[in-house]
């Protein structure tokens, strides 16, 4: 575990599992989710790539050519590529900053090429900076995406809030089925709280910050994705905690 502390900000990392987080806590206040087991879903908060969210039955064609994904767990689809399931190299790590970097060979996962992850946590007073990108080490060009999965909180309270233009509700098959577009981006929630929408989708045109409210305790999230972040993921079980996905394509 790598552990990054800079006044109230406190972030625990696992590189050997999929370079993500254990723990995110501001002023002793847990903001990303407990880790609730040993399995890559299960920690607070993961990198998505080389592809976030799922792929059809874990097949697609690239320039004409079949392509056959490894397919997870349960899933009938490929879900959120292979890097939260690989062990990840740290480097240049301080106290309140640390670099990790993955190496996968073609074939890994199905996966036709080869590619290198890397990822940037750095700690600010109030937060911290996750910055994460994906190269392309194959001779041909490769089709790819990238995203962030983080696991939060919730309770009767809690509030979601984000402006977005398009909702796509998912099909009996979990992926994106029907469109819902909007004149210009709208609140999908209009402020209720998060668990009156059991939901698992993908909003489109972002315009703005992502914000989380936890108005019992007293705290607010923001998250403020780059703009290659164009799309977000949100998903809402039957339980006390949600997530909140930036990413940078739609599902499939």
């Amino acid at each position: 575990m790598i552990s990054l502390r800079r006044d109230a900000v406190a972030l625990d990392i696992a590189p050997a599992r999929g370079g993500g987080v254990l723990r995110f806590a501001v002023g002793g206040q847990a903001i990303f989710a407990a880790v609730r087991g040993p399995a890559p879903e299960d920690m607070a908060c993961v990198p998505l790539l080389p592809f976030a969210n799922r792929i059809a039955n874990g097949r697609f064609a690239a320039d004409g050519q079949p392509v056959t994904l490894s397919l997870h767990a349960d899933e009938p689809h490929a879900l959120h590529g292979t890097g939260w399931t690989r062990a990840w190299t740290p480097a240049d790590c301080g106290p309140d900053d640390a670099e990790l970097h993955v190496e996968c060979a073609a074939g890994d996962g199905g996966w036709p090429w080869a590619w290198h992850g890397w990822q940037r946590y750095a700690l600010t007073d109030d937060g911290y900076r996750h910055s994460i990108a994906l190269s392309n080490r194959g001779d041909t060009p490769m089709p790819a995406g990238i995203g962030l999965h983080p696991w939060l909180p919730r309770n009767a309270l809690t509030r979601y809030h984000g402006l977005h233009r398009q909702e796509w509700q998912p099909g009996p098959d979990q992926l994106p089925g029907v469109c819902t577009g909007a004149a210009t981006p709208i609140d999908w929630w209009q402020s209720a709280a998060v668990g009156t929408r059991q939901v698992d989708c993908c909003y489109a045109g972002r315009d703005g910050a992502l914000r989380v409210d936890w108005p019992d305790r007293r705290l607010t999230l923001a998250i403020h994705p780059d703009p290659v972040f164009a799309f977000t993921q949100v998903y809402v079980p039957d339980a006390d905690f949600f997530c909140v996905e930036p990413v940078s394509h739609l599902p499939d």
